[in-house]
């Protein structure tokens, strides 16, 4: 730049004055009311910032705290921000007891605990969830907190005896546990509730585990009936979510009378719920339905006959033959019972039937050998299919707990009906073939296969059928083949060994 009074490139020097201090000053008067800290000497009144030092009529009229505008009481302050939403009642007794209008929270906890986990993945979200209600039914009476945390507690007992149950089986850890239980018919409506949605498996189960409480006598017959019919009071509501409801129902109570726990005739007073509605024969129509998948139509109609059970017992008169056409029920009206038809039932229905006999009831090798001479035609028999059905539906009856452990003494019980059908090689390789299939379906569980190979070998299956098994290249096989195969490896290598040892020794003598 140039010198102190030059100009360069538009710049213009502005000459330096002196400033007038004087005119920076303000005026202050003295105010006796401000104080820069908290008066009276008190440290404490710090706490309230730059107003704790103000004293006035203002003070006086600030609220205590900052929630005060919430808790006033005068109608010009009751706004309610979040409406609150009515809690609709449950699709049973856990729904009505644990329902509380005061406690928003408790819904919460609710949920968490009023669910097993299921092994169904569609049905993950908690099986005791509650139904819409669909308003015609109320709450008579609001329960207090105390109660419902006492019935919180008892669903949540509820869920952890059958969390257990369920994976060990364990039926004398059950028993135990339900007889620490203070009301047993709570037990059977929050049982019925979480066990419902499940597989066709678990009810089947659980029908076993009331079957056993019942004859034993740690649940009262007449508790059992009484919890049911509390069940059925909104079984109609129920089944919004649960289309399947009468179905699974019946599944769920055909073990606990095919067993004796409860003779068929108790249905009289437990359906009584349901004839208002005209709804009273569809529950007795279910069970029936599955006592024939499981026992046979002969012993299913010997039982209602037995019962003394009719039908206007249920229905009104009118609607009793168009009932029984409809549910195809004639074998229960009496007379001759019509004689099973060989070769009438699918293969499917072989196997399903086969499996139900032998899991769940007390049929004897015997008497299962006589159920599949009357239903099995001969022509059948020599079908590969219906001999891959009988190896199925006897290994997976023999299978224990969550790891499906082969119960050895059991399957060795059924080696002479399985070689009464096994009558040569290619049909023990297909009953190998039903085990491939069966392993790849239960997700190949560890050494399952394995200890399945070496209970049936040599007493049921030769070794020829296993090596030709493992030998197979047939495409139509293939599912689950490759990890069956290593399962096996081992033993099917020590067989090749021994089979190469005898051919040595043959050709030595």
């Amino acid at each position: 730049m140039g010198g102190a009074g030059g100009v360069e490139e538009g710049w213009t020097p502005v000459r330096s004055s002196k400033l007038d201090i004087n005119k920076l000053r303000l005026p202050w008067k003295k105010n006796e009311n401000v104080q820069l800290g908290p008066g009276g000497g008190n440290p404490a009144g710090w706490g309230r910032g730059s107003s704790g030092g103000l004293k006035g009529t203002q003070e006086s009229e600030k609220p205590v705290n900052r929630f005060y505008a919430l808790s006033r009481n005068d109608d010009d302050s009751r706004t309610t921000i979040y409406p609150r939403r009515g809690a609709s009642p449950g699709r049973s007794e856990i729904g009505r007891s644990l329902t509380s209008s005061s406690s928003a929270s408790s819904s919460g906890s609710r949920n968490k605990i009023s669910s097993l986990p299921s092994e169904e993945g569609d049905k993950d979200s908690g099986l005791a969830r509650n139904i819409h209600n669909r308003g015609s039914r109320t709450l008579s009476q609001v329960p207090s907190r105390e109660s419902s945390q006492s019935r919180e507690k008892s669903l949540k007992k509820t869920v952890e005896i059958l969390n257990e149950f369920f994976s060990s089986d364990n039926l004398e850890e059950a028993k135990l546990s339900i007889q620490e239980l203070s009301d047993q018919q709570k037990f059977v409506v929050d049982a019925f509730n979480l066990i419902l949605e499940r597989s066709e498996a678990s009810r089947k189960q659980s029908g076993k585990l009331f079957s056993v409480l019942l004859k034993e006598k740690i649940i009262e017959g007449k508790r059992f009936t009484q919890g049911l019919m509390e069940i059925l009071e909104i079984a109609e509501d129920m089944q919004i979510d649960i289309p399947k409801i009468w179905q699974y129902l019946g599944e769920l109570i055909s073990p606990v009378i095919q067993a004796g726990g409860m003779p068929l005739s108790f249905l009289k007073m437990a359906c009584e719920p349901l004839k208002k509605s005209n709804l009273g024969g569809i529950l007795p129509s279910e069970i029936l339905k599955d006592l024939c998948k499981t026992m046979g139509q002969d012993k299913a109609a010997e039982l209602w006959q037995s019962s003394k059970l009719q039908w206007s017992d249920f229905l009104d008169e009118k609607d009793i033959d168009s009932f029984i056409k409809e549910k195809k029920l004639e074998y229960t009206l009496g007379g001759s019972v019509s004689k099973p038809v060989p070769g009438s039932l699918t293969i499917a229905n072989i196997q399903s039937m086969l499996t139900e006999l032998i899991s769940k009831s007390e049929l004897s090798e015997n008497e299962i050998t006589a159920w599949i001479e009357a239903y099995v035609s001969e022509q059948q028999k020599k079908d590969p299919l219906v001999i891959r059905a009988i190896m199925t539906a006897v290994c997976s009856s023999c299978l224990s707990g969550p790891n499906f452990m082969p119960q050895e003494q059991k399957l060795r019980g059924y080696s002479s009906l399985l070689k009464k059908y096994l009558k040569n090689k290619d049909d023990e390789v297909h009953a190998l073939y039903a085990l491939q299939l069966l392993d790849s379906k239960l997700e190949h569980p560890p050494s399952v296969l394995k200890k399945l190979f070496v209970i049936l070998y040599e007493e049921v299956i030769s070794k020829q059928a296993f090596i030709s098994w493992g030998k197979s290249t047939a495409p139509a096989e293939n599912e689950g083949r490759g990890v069956a195969l290593k399962q096996v490896s081992h033993f099917l290598n020590d067989l090749e060994k021994d089979d190469d040892d005898d051919e040595i020794d043959a050709d030595d003598s």
